[in-house]
């Protein structure tokens, strides 16, 4: 995976550099300019994908430390990774970028620091998708939701344009590729039923009872490397020889999402592990860091 990261990077900086270059090559007299952006992003919605290494219930040492109603070599191998999706709506928050470049009559080529926010604060259901878990939604499970606070980025982009002819307003449109750390504030909450009487998990009323109304609860901020790209369609205004006010519209997408993994806050009410020998780990990812966002800023020329 690290390897993989690398190669990304490095065909990223090619990249990039090559779009420099292709910028500057239509340069031959042009100025610097440097500006700033304020707008507003929108995300679109957003599905959260997780999962992790735990075992069933009846294979958890903590509860059942003697093993009691399992079947022989159910518990001699870890299961398979258990699967959730949430879905939620979509969110916003602001924008702001910061701005270096150079310029000719046609071309513009830049680099953009851009960091975005979006403000989700939304609240919805866990879909399961693996056989353990299923078999546990339908008995032993009584909540199970996932909560999506804020998306996070802080990103560095290399920006080329081309300007069309105006007198008032010079129109625009840009391509540009970069890369973002991205941050998801993500919190899922499973909780067990209040009845132990409603737990068909075991047979004995003492495993029972200590199932009952146990709490699973991850609570973190997760972050990761992603690239991405973004179309630009915009316009200037000039105010002086130098001066300019401008509105910008952004579509920007990224790669895949995928957080590192973490211990649960809590496990069925006690710490991230069932007592064989490692942590219970898990990790979210998702598809849907895209946005777009609308914004005005101002351009100062050198």
């Amino acid at each position: 995976m690290a390897d993989e990261r690398l190669r990304t990077l490095g065909g990223f900086c090619l990249a990039a550099g090559f779009s420099l270059w292709a910028g500057a090559a239509h340069a031959a007299e042009g100025e610097w300019y440097a500006g700033m952006e304020l707008g507003l992003s929108i995300s679109p919605e957003t599905t959260i994908t997780g999962g992790d290494n735990d075992w069933s219930t009846a294979c958890d040492l903590i509860i059942n430390p003697l093993g009691l109603e399992t079947e022989p070599g159910e518990c001699a191998r870890p299961p398979p990774r258990s699967a959730y999706q949430v879905y939620f709506g979509s969110g916003s928050g602001p924008l702001a970028a910061l701005v270096v470049g150079y310029e000719t009559v046609r071309w513009r080529v830049e680099g953009e620091y851009l960091f975005r926010m979006a403000v989700f604060d939304d609240a919805a259901p866990a879909g399961v998708s693996d056989a353990v878990t299923l078999e546990k939604s339908e008995q032993e499970l009584e909540t199970q939701e996932g909560r999506l606070d804020d998306v996070m980025s802080h990103g560095l982009f290399a920006n080329v344009h081309y300007r069309f002819g105006g007198q008032r307003w010079r129109p625009y449109v840009g391509l540009g590729i970069g890369v973002s750390r991205a941050f998801v504030d993500h919190a899922t909450f499973w909780q067990r039923n209040d009845n132990p009487e409603r737990i068909a998990t075991f047979q004995d009323p003492a495993l029972r009872a200590k199932v009952a109304g146990t709490i699973t609860i991850g609570d973190a901020r997760h972050s990761d490397s992603v690239l991405g790209y973004q179309l630009l369609i915009g316009a200037d205004r000039p105010l002086s020889e130098s001066t300019s006010i401008g509105v910008k519209f952004r579509w920007v997408r990224f790669s895949d999402f995928e957080g590192k993994d973490i211990e649960w806050d809590q496990l069925r009410s006690h710490e991230s592990t069932v007592g064989r020998g490692g942590p219970v780990l898990y990790r979210i990812a998702t598809e849907d860091l895209g946005f777009w966002a609308i914004g005005g800023g101002v351009t100062h020329r050198f």
